[in-house]
């Protein structure tokens, strides 16, 4: 499931949301005239997640918050809950690694950009890979969120051990979403929430609600520098915390003006996760 074609409001009737908004399996998204994949153009870019990846339901949480900022009605809200819910309770998980293959022609095969049409047709697609019963999540690049979910993907599935090329295969895919947006004259992903995001601190139940970290606990470090391609932030620790560097999604990058100089306060049990920014100015950004 995902998002539905327009974001344009609720649909006809309280039963037409249920319908669509429930976990669907992945037999389900291949064979039914419902499923997201066969409601979209074949030539647009989905992007699937499947239960079994153990960081999809983090991915799915995040995008629960990002329709909330986006004002989705409550039911689309619900809806998508229960997805990460079906997904939680998947029991058979494995988690991102490094590939470490001899064919690359191979991996790329396997982890390249798919359409819709492909995606239903190719036996190496996630969809096709995934086992009938199942639960599945599918991204349509015509869903202005979809562009910020891939990004969080691909920023947890490095946090929990993938490698470079994993992270920059999600990044050519939300590259070729927002070109097929573009071509068919769609809103601009960057503008489809206006609203300062939530924290990219997501719960794996995302109806539950975080709980705040002592400030006693946090670290705190200076921003020494941002790699160009704004996914590697070199910190100078501070208060006795050690030097590192981590990756950041650029759209949290962006989103927050992070900049050299900035002051990170970060939360230990999830060191990616920022818990505020103290900017030169002395104005703190928190969330």
């Amino acid at each position: 499931m995902s998002i539905d074609e327009t974001l344009a409001g609720p649909m006809a009737d309280e039963l037409d949301q249920r319908r669509r908004w429930q976990p669907r399996t992945a037999f389900a998204e291949r064979t039914s005239p419902e499923s997201v994949v066969r409601r979209c153009d074949p030539e647009e870019p989905v992007f699937v997640l499947r239960a079994h990846d153990g960081t999809a339901v983090r991915a799915i949480g995040w995008y629960v918050q990002l329709l909330r900022v986006s004002g989705q009605p409550e039911a689309k809200v619900q809806g998508v809950i229960a997805v990460a819910r079906a997904f939680k309770a998947w029991p058979d998980k494995e988690w991102p690694s490094i590939d470490f293959v001899s064919d690359e022609t191979a991996w790329r095969q396997r982890h390249r950009i798919r359409t819709a049409a492909e995606e239903l047709a190719e036996s190496e697609s996630v969809l096709n890979r995934a086992a009938d019963d199942e639960p599945v999540f599918v991204l349509r690049a015509r869903d202005p969120l979809a562009v910020m979910t891939v990004l969080w993907w691909a920023h947890n599935a490095v946090g929990a051990g993938g490698g470079e090329r994993k992270y920059n295969a999600a990044l050519e895919i939300a590259m070729a979403i927002e070109r097929w947006r573009g071509a068919k004259g769609l809103v601009a992903t960057a503008a489809a929430v206006t609203e300062p995001l939530p924290s990219p601190v997501v719960a794996e139940t995302p109806a539950e609600e975080e709980t705040a970290v002592p400030a006693d606990t946090r670290l705190r470090y200076r921003i020494e520098a941002i790699a160009p391609v704004a996914t590697e932030v070199r910190l100078a620790g501070l208060d006795g915390v050690g030097n590192r560097t981590l990756r950041w999604s650029p759209v949290f990058i962006e989103r927050f003006a992070l900049a050299p100089g900035d002051i990170v306060v970060v939360d230990p049990a999830s060191p990616r996760a920022f818990v505020a920014v103290e900017k030169p100015d002395g104005q703190v950004l928190a969330w």
